[in-house]
């Protein structure tokens, strides 16, 4: 619970590519996964959610003046802007090495991983950061998502039924 007596939301790191696109169709091709917009909705209301991607913040959230950037904006160009821009973006990029070993620019750096209440869709992660999360025992607060396949938010969406149902 929070100051004012309401259920705190555990953080929630959303990679884009792999994530929120796959590779699908005939022929297959890289594309935004099909409910995108309805799980951004949906993990908005319980979820403080944060952009956690190799995406720059101006091309996911179209932040530019440069006509050919904010043609290819992911989100923005695709009509989900009111829903996207309302996530943090994390500059993990920017981040000190907390867990990296004294390297800069690991996403698992982001990531207060022994206090903070977090879950984590990602299409991939280190053996690094993989190490850190078990060696604290977060693991389970990590989904590898498969970027083939349109199904992958709706994976997600049931994965993290089942784990805030289970805590």
């Amino acid at each position: 619970m929070d100051t004012m007596g309401q259920e705190k939301k555990p953080n929630l790191y959303l990679d884009v590519d792999g994530v929120f696109f796959g590779l699908y169709g005939d022929p297959c091709s890289y594309q935004l996964r099909p409910g995108a917009n309805s799980f951004m909705l949906w993990a908005a209301e319980r979820f403080n959610c944060k952009w956690l991607t190799c995406w720059g913040e101006d091309q996911l959230l179209g932040k530019t003046n440069d006509q050919k950037q904010r043609e290819t904006a992911g989100f923005m160009t695709l009509g989900y802007s009111h829903v996207a821009t309302e996530f943090e973006y994390v500059n993990w990029r920017r981040m000190p090495p907390r867990w990296s070993g004294g390297r800069w620019g690991d996403k698992i750096d982001a990531i207060d991983v022994p206090n903070e209440d977090f879950y984590w869709l990602e299409d991939g992660i280190g053996a690094e950061a993989e190490e850190v999360l078990k060696k604290h025992g977060k693991l389970n607060r990590y989904l590898y998502i498969d970027e083939r396949g349109e199904d992958g938010l709706i994976v997600a969406r049931r994965w993290l039924e089942a784990v805030k149902i289970i805590r």
